[in-house]
């Protein structure tokens, strides 16, 4: 009997050891976990600040550069600070990109200055290509395009080769209205174009009417 009562407390003993360290094992294996999630939780919010400190970043750079943009034409921050809140406007009014309707800004100010317009003239026939662009249904990188193509066929006074053959392209919509302005047919544009008759003035106008 007595026998039989130690064969059974070493059994009970055996199983009690076997309990414990299965147990410590769990403990480390837990703890393991536990040490592995919280690294992986430090590296992730980590990298999420990383991720959204650079996007602040970005976001700043972006801003300052349309500042100084806006600032090349305007006199004054206060002044600055109005055509920026203007411009901003005309871009959610018309769903179009802020890069893009600023640089069409900043580019044909110091055209449309050469024909006598104002601040407000200018913005105005931001807002005109603007909603074109809208109007002919173009994409993003479709209205920069147009748009710094258009801009450098004002600064140079006249529309005529690549910047003809751009629009052409990207905005048909507003050689429409330039052959509305000009009283002819929207195919005899380019051998006016190539003879140096699609004037800035020109172009003006005939956004502004279809404005």
């Amino acid at each position: 009997v007595v026998t039989n009562h130690t064969t059974v407390i070493n059994n009970y003993s055996r199983s009690a050891v076997s309990a414990a360290q299965s147990t410590a094992i769990f403990q480390r294996s837990a703890q393991g976990l536990e040490s592995t999630l919280m690294r992986l939780q430090t590296l992730m919010t980590g990298g999420l600040f990383g991720m959204a400190a650079l996007s602040i970043a970005k976001t700043a750079d972006a801003m300052q550069g349309l500042e100084n943009q806006v600032r090349l034409v305007t006199q004054g921050e206060e002044q600055r600070e109005e055509v920026q809140r203007r411009l901003l406007v005309i871009a959610n009014k018309n769903f179009a990109d802020i890069e893009a309707t600023t640089g069409s800004y900043q580019r044909n100010a110091f055209a449309l200055a050469q024909l006598g317009k104002s601040q407000m003239d200018v913005l105005n026939f931001t807002d005109a290509l603007s909603l074109a662009m809208r109007t002919g249904g173009r994409s993003m990188v479709e209205q920069k395009s147009a748009v710094y193509q258009l801009s450098q066929a004002m600064g140079a006074g006249k529309l005529m080769g690549d910047e003809f053959r751009a629009l052409s392209e990207n905005a048909p919509i507003i050689l429409k209205y330039i052959a509305k302005e000009m009283g002819v047919a929207q195919g005899a544009l380019k051998e006016l174009g190539s003879e140096g008759k699609i004037t800035s003035e020109i172009i003006y106008n005939a956004m502004m009417k279809a404005r």
